[in-house]
C-alpha cells in the first residue's frame, strides 16, 4: 500500500529550519516526506513540485518573511496548494517558523496555523524548538494516518479541561474556534455556554491544549473552520455529564438559614434552588452574613464589561464596571500614575491631510508617570513566564538586566502589554489597561496649546533620549516632563496603544478626526495592526514628537518598543 505523502514547502534561505523539521518527520514510519532536495539533477523543478503537491495528503509550509517574499512560492506553489485544498481536501499546515507579519497575508489568516500559540517555532530557541516541532509532527501524523502519536492512547485519562469542553460542546454540538490576535490561547465558544477568556493566557492555553487533544482523540471533527462533536465525543460528553450530576452538593454550613422553595435574603428572592435556578427581583443591596446567609450548590459569577468611557466624545476603550470600593493601598510593584483631568486638547499634526490637527475632549483618566520598567514587569513574568521579553531585551530568561531595572522594558509585543494590564488589574482590584492613542497624545502635549514636544516647540537633546545607542532610566530626563508631569513621553522607547491602524500595512482604516468608529476594539479579525507613539532612543530628530506615530503587528516586538499603563477613574 502506498504510504501517505507529506509535502514540505519552504524558502531556500530557511534550509536549516527545514532540515530540523525533516529530521522529526522522517523519524516516523508509515509516511513519506517530500521536499525539493529530492529533485534530481536535470529534472524540471516546477513539474516535480507540482506532481508532489498532487500526491500529498498534507502540505506543511514553513512561514517566514523570506517565504512570504518569494515570487516563485506565492505565484507558483501556493496557488497549486490552495487549489488542491479547495477541490480535493488537501490538509494545509502553515508553521510560523520565524517572526514575520504573516497576518497581512489573506490566505494565511483563514487557516489554522501552528504552533497553537502562534509564536514562531524558532523565535525562542533551545528546547522550545524541539517541543514545538514534536507537537506539530504529532498532529501531522494523526492527520495523515488517522492514528494517535505513540504514547497517546485513545483510552487515556481525560483532563478536567477536556471534560468541561465536551460537556459544554454537547449543549449545542457545534462551535467555532476563533484566534484572537496572537494572544496565547483561543476563544472557544459554544454559544455562551463555554467561553474561555484570553484574560489569563495560562488558563486559556490549558483549554487550547485540551481542545487540540480532543481533536486528535476523534472526539471533535473539523470542517472549514467549524468544529463539531463526533458520535464518540457526544457519548463521552454524556458520560461525564452524568457523573458530574451524581456528585454530592456541599452541605449548608451550620447555622445557615434553611433553604426553602422561596427564600428572601435582603431583598433578593431566591426560588427553585433545588433545580439550580435563581430569580432575582429588585436591587441587590444586601450583605451576606457568614453562618447565616449561605446559598448551597454551584454559583455562577458574572462580570459586566462596557466599551467606552460613557461620557465625552472620545471613542470607547475597554474597561470593566466595578462597584464603588474604598481606595485600596498602592502595591509596591504597581506603577505610579498621574491624573489627566477632563477637558479638550489639540490632537494631530498642524497640516492638511488625514492626520490634521483637531480639537478633542476626553473624560478624566490616569496614566503611568513613566514607561513600564523592567523591575515592574518582572513581577508579572514570575507568575507568567511565557510572557517574558524576547531576545534583545537584555533579560536572561526570567530575570531582568540587573543594571537596567529602572530602564523601560522592551521587546514586548502588544499582546504582552495587554496581558500585563489584565494581570495587574486582577492583582490590584483596579482597572488597568492600555492607553488609547488620544489619551497618550493629550498626556504628552497638555491642553493649553499645539506644542510639538512636551516642553515646547524646540527639540532639545537634554530633554529626551533620541539619536543614542541605548535606553536610559525612565526618570533621567526631568526637564522633558509633559505639562502633567509624565516622563519620557517623547524618546527613550516607543509606546504601544490600544488603537488600531487597520488591517492593511499600506493604508490606514481610520483617520482623523478621532471618532467612535471601532478603532479601540480588542476583539477584531486578524490581521490588525496597532499604533505605537512617541519615538525612541535610536531614532532621528524627525522621528520623535507628540504627534509621532507608527504601527506594528500585535505579536511583533522590538528593542526600542515598550508601553505604559492607563487607569480608569
Amino acid at each position: 500500500m502506498t504510504q501517505p505523502l507529506v509535502f514540505v514547502g519552504y524558502d531556500p534561505s530557511d534550509e536549516k529550519e527545514k532540515n530540523q523539521l525533516l529530521t522529526q518527520l522522517r523519524a516516523v514510519r508509515g509516511i513519506t516526506v517530500w521536499s525539493d532536495d529530492q529533485i534530481g539533477l536535470g529534472a524540471n523543478w516546477e513539474v516535480e513540485i507540482e506532481q508532489a503537491i498532487g500526491r500529498a495528503k498534507v502540505a506543511v509550509l514553513l512561514i517566514t518573511a523570506s517565504f512570504l517574499g518569494s515570487d516563485f512560492i506565492l505565484e507558483r506553489i501556493v496557488p497549486l496548494i490552495l487549489k488542491r485544498q479547495a477541490e480535493e481536501g488537501l490538509v494545509v499546515a502553515p508553521v510560523i517558523a520565524k517572526h514575520c507579519v504573516w497576518q497581512a497575508t489573506d490566505w494565511l489568516t483563514t487557516m489554522q496555523v501552528r504552533p497553537a500559540s502562534k509564536r514562531p517555532v524558532w523565535g525562542e530557541g533551545g528546547s522550545h524548538v524541539d517541543k514545538n516541532l514534536t507537537t506539530i509532527v504529532a498532529e501531522i501524523i494523526a492527520t495523515v494516518t488517522g492514528k494517535q502519536a505513540a504514547g497517546k492512547e485513545t483510552e487515556a485519562k481525560f483532563s478536567t479541561e477536556e471534560k468541561e469542553l465536551l460537556i459544554a460542546a454537547a449543549k449545542d454540538g457545534v462551535f467555532h474556534r476563533i484566534s484572537v490576535q496572537e494572544i496565547p490561547g483561543y476563544w472557544i465558544r459554544t454559544g455562551v455556554e463555554n467561553f474561555v477568556d484570553e484574560n489569563d493566557p495560562v488558563y486559556a492555553a490549558k483549554y487550547l491544549e485540551a481542545f487540540d487533544d480532543l481533536c486528535q482523540r476523534g472526539m471533535i471533527s473539523h470542517n472549514d473552520g467549524l468544529f463539531k462533536l463526533t458520535v464518540s465525543g457526544f457519548e463521552k460528553a454524556r458520560e461525564f455529564a452524568e457523573k458530574s450530576a451524581k456528585r454530592e452538593r456541599p452541605e449548608v454550613q451550620t447555622g445557615a438559614k434553611p433553604m426553602t422553595d422561596e427564600t428572601n435574603i435582603g431583598g433578593v428572592n431566591i426560588s427553585g434552588v433545588s433545580g439550580g435556578t435563581i430569580t432575582v427581583q429588585g436591587d441587590i443591596d444586601a450583605g451576606v452574613t457568614a453562618g447565616q446567609d449561605v446559598v448551597a450548590g454551584n454559583k455562577t459569577e458574572y462580570h459586566y464589561h462596557i466599551y467606552g468611557p460613557g461620557q465625552g466624545d472620545l471613542p470607547g476603550t475597554p474597561h470593566e464596571v466595578k462597584p464603588a470600593l474604598e481606595e485600596k493601598p498602592h502595591l509596591k510593584f504597581e506603577p505610579k500614575t498621574i491624573l489627566i483631568p477632563t477637558g479638550p486638547f489639540w490632537m494631530g499634526v498642524d497640516t492638511e491631510g488625514p492626520w490634521k490637527q483637531h480639537h478633542l475632549t476626553l473624560p478624566a483618566y490616569k496614566i503611568g508617570k513613566y514607561p513600564l520598567t523592567n523591575s515592574e514587569y518582572a513581577k508579572f513574568v514570575k507568575q507568567h513566564p511565557e510572557q517574558a521579553p524576547e531576545r534583545g531585551s537584555g533579560w536572561r530568561g526570567l530575570n531582568p538586566p540587573a543594571k537596567k531595572l529602572e530602564h523601560p522594558v522592551v521587546c514586548v509585543s502588544w499582546d504582552n502589554a495587554l496581558a500585563y494590564c489584565r494581570w495587574l488589574s486582577r492583582q490590584t482590584g483596579r482597572n488597568y489597561r492600555l492607553l488609547t492613542e488620544a489619551e497618550w497624545e493629550k498626556a504628552a502635549r497638555g491642553a493649553k496649546d499645539r506644542r510639538l514636544y512636551p516642553w515646547g516647540d524646540e527639540l532639545n537633546n537634554e530633554y529626551c533620549n533620541y539619536n543614542n545607542p541605548k535606553t536610559t532610566p525612565v526618570d533621567y530626563y526631568k526637564p522633558g516632563k509633559s505639562p502633567y508631569g509624565c516622563y519620557d513621553m517623547v524618546g527613550n522607547v516607543w509606546e504601544w496603544t490600544v488603537t488600531l491602524w487597520g488591517s492593511r500595512p499600506t493604508k490606514a482604516d481610520f483617520s482623523y478626526p478621532y471618532q467612535n468608529d471601532g478603532r479601540e476594539k480588542l476583539d477584531v479579525t486578524p490581521p490588525a495592526f496597532r499604533i505605537y507613539r512617541g519615538g525612541a532612543y535610536n531614532e532621528s530628530q524627525n522621528q520623535v514628537g507628540c504627534s509621532q506615530r507608527e504601527y506594528y503587528a500585535p505579536d511583533a516586538y522590538d528593542r526600542n518598543l515598550g508601553f505604559r499603563v492607563a487607569l480608569d477613574v
